[in-house]
């Protein structure tokens, strides 16, 4: 058939015709020798003419060079070697240069001017009078050559592009034998096999190889290959060739350098081999109809694109995910490299789940990942169309470093764990060092341990306490910590001296029974909180010392039950709000419903384990607090890890707090060297040198600066939960002995605040510093007010604490009491979480500044006050700080507000299919799962509407009465500053014309002290002082009269001055527009 199109498809008396024509114009020969095309003889004319005159123009240079040797001096002629032709330049006489490079010979002796054009070739080529006659009447030309042969042959080309249609068909049926006689030859020499090709969305290689890749190496690994894609929509399900139970994507981790990619090539290149017809590089092919290979495997970058690797990954990932059908072949080699860790791995599994999702239009899919925390956390659904896969490798320690990784090439089921990046580095050449260390941190990495504190060198004495705390963890971890066992303690001494005195339950009998009621309560509290810091200590030592190790948690299911307790029951509702108020406490749980309430006290991080894997009682909601979540970063982390946190939020959650300032006090010091206390929290009085680590992360520490802002918020989306990060407002406390603060900002703490999908809310407070630390007191009212609307959320959760708030409307909070009765158990615990999380949201110690802003606002308003309190000097900086003060404050409820239109923002599925985002929310952060419930909305919205009308309106108001306030009393100040300039030169005016008044009678007086023969006998005191009434008299006169005159003259002066100068500018004015006139005329 092939043969039959060649001929006939190719018309052999039109080709041969235009290569007789090309033949008998092109000169190739010639083409040959001087590298370019070139017209033969006897074609122009003209173009004859031209090359006559350049060939010849060998012997006319030599008949110039001869004649100008006659007229050149005897000695010039030995420097004067000839004359040369350049073309494009002309002609140039030639002439020997010195060992400097300069001319030997410039025209010495002519009336010609000689000048160097440029030197080459150690020669010097000048232009004169006799080379400019010779260009101007020879010309150049070589030039008109060239011009005229670039006519002749587009002249050619024109005609032989009349014949473009049949010259291309010729092509393409010579390519496509060519290319059929190549693809033969190949399979003949390199065993392909003949595929075999069908309808059904299958594709199954046996023994299947790269094509180029098993030439470059001395052996090639061969590998097998079966995808099923989805039947499609004109496909019946129920048929037999159905293919939906099969493996649609195969997702391949392996070390590096093992064939990952070279194995989705090969595949992809089998498959486009079988639509060309020809055979395959495998052992047995079975290929189904490819309607498109859709790929990203390679990146090509430039720098004309104006775009980085990473976006031009994910616009080849976009196209391919736009055009994928369920007849289509989609490679993807490695997406996910240019970003951050974290952000690749969730792309990737957000691909991998998308094609999963696809349903009858799902592709056959070959993914290569090196995302191995992807099949470690369980990210992906298990799925029968999903197969991971991996290449083997195998690895000797004994060996060589060169040998101790093998890569052997052969795909097999299941996943890897690493991907021996630092082997593989060894293996191209890396310095051993680098290696080294590398391997190192990556272990270190793995084991979650803090780099810092692996990395740190420590010395004789902590490795000394070190052992002791490890001796006294070993010791506790061998008992057993259950209320019957016996457990022997020691309180008070030493471990060298200490005795066993009994079990845990005598032990607390022998300390509570020498107390009264209350004694007692506090007690059993206070050990309580240091038995189960202990546990949290003891729990992270063993985590640090055996990270791989599985053990099991020391409270179990039915323990974490019996600490449950009835809210509603009174005992257990004092206990949960003085735990609650109390500094040492850690955290508490409550599950309630319309019905009941139940709470937990202090539980360590197993016991969270626990009950984080048994969900909510129908229609239940659950609140999880946690003070001090640095303090707890066990317990955070399995929270974060349930719900999705990102390493980030985590690492932001439990991040230490910032430093500037002191910490809280308690009212009893702690004794570091107590391992029953566990980790001291950031608020236990450390001072900084004991507090700050020797080395922060930078991005840690540009965090907590942040946060010391006033309205820096933070909010996180996932897809089972919401988080929320702010500063709230507490009141500051009022004590006599402490004096008062004059700010106008009452303190802040930061809280998280969390909303998850199945019905649990989660509070996370920090401690900040305080202002007195000093002060016990302080500390402890500080820290009541700190927690206060924590604490009439808990309390009115229980009926004793809705009994106690129902005359409170301001503070009345009704989450319990307003779950539906009759709605279903999932609209009942979205609706409580909802409101639960808005009680907690709202929290009016934000109205904390009003009634300062009042009192300062009136004391710099009101005149009289400002009069008898403040300084004229005093006004300046009060408004200053007063503006800033409420400026913070305005910033601090705009971003309350963009929190709540954030919070009350619709998210569905449907907004997510319509593209309905937000300009901050991305579509990975919509979900449909998580919805806030209506009536917590319009909590939210009219929340958001008090905040304006009653804080920023106000705030705003304030401002602009500053704003007038501060103009009013600058204006004061211009004024007074002018009266008194206007003082202070009338004062210069009166002394200005005293000293006229008494410098004639200085003058006189002068005269009279001079002795001059003959007169001195004259003068008497009458002849004085009647002179001094004269001349006293005449300057008195003289001053308003003189004073008066030199005003008149001045006048004028300056009117002379002025006449004179517009004489003078008119004069100049006529003279310019005479001399205007005579130019125009001549």
């Amino acid at each position: 058939m092939i043969f039959q199109r060649v001929i006939k498809e190719i018309p052999f008396e039109t080709i041969k015709g235009i290569g007789e024509m090309v033949e008998s114009i092109v000169d190739f020969e010639e083409a040959k020798a001087s590298s370019r095309i070139t017209v033969k003889w006897n074609v122009s004319p003209q173009l004859d003419e031209l090359k006559q005159r350049y060939l010849g123009m060998d012997s006319l240079l030599n008949e110039v060079h001869a004649s100008m040797s006659l007229d050149l001096p005897e000695g010039a002629r030995q420097h004067v070697t000839g004359v040369g032709f350049w073309p494009q330049m002309g002609f140039f006489t030639v002439v020997s240069t010195d060992p400097g490079g300069a001319a030997c010979y410039k025209g010495q002796g002519l009336e010609d001017r000689w000048h160097v054009a440029f030197v080459a070739n150690g020669s010097a080529y000048c232009k004169n009078r006799r080379m400019e006659e010779l260009d101007l009447q020879l010309g150049d030309p070589y030039s008109g050559i060239v011009d005229l042969e670039i006519r002749i042959l587009h002249d050619l080309a024109c005609e032989v592009l009349t014949y473009a249609q049949p010259l291309s068909r010729a092509a393409d049926v010579c390519g496509e034998l060519d290319c059929l006689v190549s693809l033969a030859r190949g399979a003949r020499k390199y065993q392909w096999t003949q595929p075999t090709m069908t309808t059904d969305n299958v594709l199954s290689i046996i023994g299947g190889r790269h094509p180029l890749q098993e030439l470059a190496v001395p052996t090639f690994i061969a590998n097998d290959c079966r995808l099923e894609g989805s039947p499609g929509e004109d496909q019946d399900a129920d048929s037999s060739k159905s293919t939906n139970d099969g493996v649609r994507t195969l997702v391949i981790t392996g070390p590096n350098h093992s064939g990952k990619s070279v194995y989705v090539k090969q595949i992809a290149l089998i498959v486009y081999l079988a639509h060309l017809g020809s055979f395959v590089p495998a052992s047995r092919a079975v290929v189904g109809i490819t309607d498109q290979i859709l790929t990203r495997i390679a990146t090509r970058e430039s720098v004309s694109r104006s775009e980085s690797a990473f976006g031009i990954d994910l616009k080849q990932v976009a196209f391919l995910l736009r055009r994928a059908t369920h007849r289509s072949l989609v490679v993807i080699d490695e997406f996910g490299k240019g970003t951050a860790a974290g952000d690749g791995s969730g792309l990737m599994a957000g691909l991998i789940d998308h094609f999963e999702t696809t349903g009858l239009q799902t592709p056959k899919v070959l993914i290569t990942t090196h995302a191995h925390e992807l099949f470690e956390c369980g990210f992906l659904r298990h799925s029968p169309s999903l197969l991971i896969g991996h290449m083997r490798v195998r690895l000797n320690m004994s060996a060589s470093k060169q040998d101790q990784l093998v890569f052997l090439y052969e795909l097999m089921p299941g996943k890897t764990t690493t991907s021996f990046g630092c082997r593989c580095a060894a293996l191209n050449g890396v310095d051993d060092v680098v290696v080294e260390r590398a391997e190192a941190i990556a272990l270190l990495l793995a084991r979650n341990e803090d780099l810092r504190a692996a990395c740190a060198r420590v010395d004789e004495e902590d490795e000394g306490r070190l052992e002791e705390a490890e001796a006294v963890a070993r010791m506790f971890l061998q008992s057993t910590w259950q209320g019957s066992s016996s457990v022997p303690l020691s309180f008070g001494c030493s471990m060298e001296n200490s005795k066993p005195r009994g079990s845990v339950k005598g032990m607390l009998r022998s300390l509570v029974g020498s107390h009264d009621g209350s004694s007692c309560n506090n007690v059993i509290a206070s050990i309580t909180a240091r038995s189960t810091r202990f546990t949290t200590a003891v729990e992270t030592f063993r985590n640090n010392l055996y990270p791989h190790t599985e053990h099991m948690s020391i409270r179990t299911e039915t323990g974490l039950r019996t600490k449950f307790r009835n809210l509603d029951e009174r005992d257990a509702y004092d206990d949960a709000v003085r735990e609650a108020g109390c500094d040492q406490a850690l955290n508490f749980v409550v599950e309630f419903n319309l019905h009941e309430a139940n709470v937990a006290l202090n539980l360590n991080s197993d016991e969270f384990d626990v009950l984080l894997n048994q969900k909510p009682p129908e229609g239940g909601v659950r609140w999880i607090n946690i003070w001090s979540p640095g303090t707890q970063r066990p317990a955070v982390e399995r929270i974060g890890a349930h719900y999705g946190f990102s390493h980030r939020l985590q690492a932001l959650m439990t991040s230490s707090i910032n430093t500037t300032a002191d910490y809280n006090t308690p009212s009893r010091a702690p004794d570091f060297n107590d391992v029953e206390l566990g980790p001291v929290p950031p608020e236990a009085g450390l001072d900084r040198s004991a507090r700050i680590p020797k080395s922060v992360p930078e991005d840690v520490e540009i965090y907590q600066l942040v946060k010391e802002t006033m309205n820096y918020t933070s909010i996180d989306h996932g897809s089972r939960f919401v988080c929320i990060g702010a500063n709230w407002l507490h009141r500051r406390p009022k004590l006599g002995n402490v004096e008062a603060t004059s700010s106008l900002l009452p303190p802040k703490h930061w809280s998280w605040l969390t909303l998850c999908s199945d019905g649990v809310v989660l509070s996370l407070h920090e401690t900040p510093p305080v202002e007195h630390p000093e002060n016990s007191l302080w500390a402890m009212r500080e820290l009541k007010n700190m927690r206060s609307n924590t604490v009439t959320v808990l309390r009115q959760l229980s009926k004793h604490g809705v009994e106690e708030y129902r005359s409170r409307v301001i503070t009345l909070k009704s989450v319990r009491q307003a779950l539906p009765a009759a709605a279903s158990g999932c609209d009942t615990a979205r609706e409580g979480s909802s409101n639960l999380f808005f009680y907690l949201f709202e929290d009016y110690s934000g109205a904390v500044p009003s009634e300062q802003i009042l009192e300062s606002t009136w004391i710099l308003i009101c005149s009289q006050s400002r009069r008898s309190k403040l300084n004229t000097g005093d006004v300046i900086r009060p408004l200053h700080k007063l503006r800033k003060e409420l400026r913070q404050l305005h910033h601090l409820f705009e971003s309350y507000r963009s929190l709540i239109r954030r919070i009350c923002r619709v998210r569905s599925a449907n907004d997510q299919q319509d593209g309905q985002y937000g300009i901050l929310e991305p579509p990975g952060h919509v979900s449909g799962d998580l919805r806030i419930a209506p009536s917590a909305s319009s909590r939210f919205e009219r929340l958001g509407d008090r905040l304006q009308l009653l804080m920023l309106n106000t705030i705003q108001e304030y401002l602009d009465e500053l704003d007038a306030l501060s103009g009013t009393y600058f204006n004061l100040t211009a004024q007074k500053d002018s009266q008194a300039t206007a003082r202070l030169s009338r004062s210069a005016t009166v002394l200005a014309k005293l000293s006229v008044f008494f410098l004639p009678i200085g003058f006189m007086t002068s005269y009279f002290s001079v002795e001059i023969p003959n007169l001195v006998e004259h003068y008497t005191p009458k002849m004085y002082w009647v002179c001094f009434t004269v001349i006293a008299g005449l300057s008195f006169i003289s001053l308003f009269f003189f004073s008066r005159l030199l005003e008149v003259l001045s006048d004028v002066l300056e009117g002379w001055a002025d006449s004179v100068s517009e004489q003078v500018g008119r004069l100049c004015r006529l003279k310019s527009q005479g001399g205007k006139d005579e130019t125009l005329e001549n």
